[in-house]
């Protein structure tokens, strides 16, 4: 699945990279989970974490570990159509350890803390 956002900016400031996405409320995941209610369900919030890391080391990810993944407040495209996602990232012995920080006007949603390798 693919098209879950839109990205609007791009800021890298000394470590840590900022992307301010716009999600895709007509996305098909939103049919299922929920119809009236749409919730964008984790795994989709962490394979948006894997696409920006993506986006910042120019190469294809997967998941290896997840080692905190807090989901704070429920991401709903119609209440919430724009996140700002903090991304940081260290490289070593061919894994990505990255921190996601995903939050909107002061509120956070979610913090996740993964391994991703290529």
């Amino acid at each position: 699945m693919e098209n879950y956002f839109t990205l609007l900016e791009k800021e890298t400031i000394e470590n840590s990279t900022i992307f301010k996405i716009e999600l895709n409320k007509n996305h098909s995941v939103y049919k299922g989970h929920f119809p009236t209610i749409p919730v964008t369900p984790g795994v989709i919030l962490v394979d948006i974490c894997r696409e920006l890391t993506e986006n910042l080391i120019g190469t294809s990810l997967h998941l290896v570990a997840a080692r905190s993944m807090k989901f704070l407040i429920m991401v709903n495209p119609a209440i919430t159509p724009v996140l700002n996602v903090k991304i940081d990232y260290s490289f070593d012995n061919e894994l990505y350890e990255v921190k996601a920080i995903g939050e909107f006007e002061g509120h956070i949603y979610f913090k996740i803390q993964a391994t991703f390798a290529k």
